[in-house]
């Protein structure tokens, strides 16, 4: 009785297969993961800007000295997660103190975004009534707001040798905003 199975050749030519098939897929699933990431960064980036913008005018509308909070302010997820529960009727609160407008201001925005424990970099830029936001996660996929990051984009810096990260995502967005991201 003869035994059947495979030769060497026919196993050789099915890893060869098997080989070409991943040289092929694995690249084009790593293009959909990098997408997948990013869009879900530019929605928390999006929620985050309209939780901020909301924050913004109802500190506005409480005559809450606002304007000394213009400009950029970086933080993570943690530390506006860490502010949820301040107010503004807390003992010993001082509307002319940064550092308690800012936490306010983290406070109300947890209000209309409660997932930001799980954003590794946040940044707003505060003038007026609008509020540009980018929101890091996953370890350096950014998301922006109003103008969302291309997979284009975060690719071309990343071959560049770049990480992103809020400061990074920021001054791009500012950049692609027409805002000087010195300030000047």
């Amino acid at each position: 009785m003869k035994k059947k199975g495979f030769t060497l050749i026919e196993l050789i030519v099915v890893i060869a297969i098997i080989g070409v098939l991943a040289a092929i897929l694995v690249p084009a699933m790593m293009g959909y993961i990098s997408k997948s990431k990013l869009q879900s960064a530019n929605a928390a980036a999006k929620s985050l800007r309209n939780g901020a913008q909301i924050a913004n005018v109802e500190m506005m509308a409480y005559d809450i000295a606002p304007r000394q909070l213009d400009g950029t302010i970086s933080t993570d997820g943690a530390t506006i997660y860490a502010a949820r529960t301040v107010s503004a009727n807390d003992a010993g609160f001082d509307l002319s103190n940064r550092a308690d407008l800012l936490n306010l201001f983290y406070a109300k925005v947890y209000n209309y975004f409660t997932d930001v424990k799980k954003l590794d970099g946040v940044s707003f830029y505060i003038k007026d009534d609008e509020v540009p936001a980018v929101a890091c996660m996953m370890k350096g996929y950014p998301g922006t707001s109003p103008i969302k990051i291309t997979v284009q984009e975060f690719r071309k810096e990343q071959d560049a040798g770049n990480e992103w990260d809020a400061d990074s995502a920021m001054t791009f967005l500012l950049t692609q905003l027409g805002i000087d991201p010195s300030g000047g």
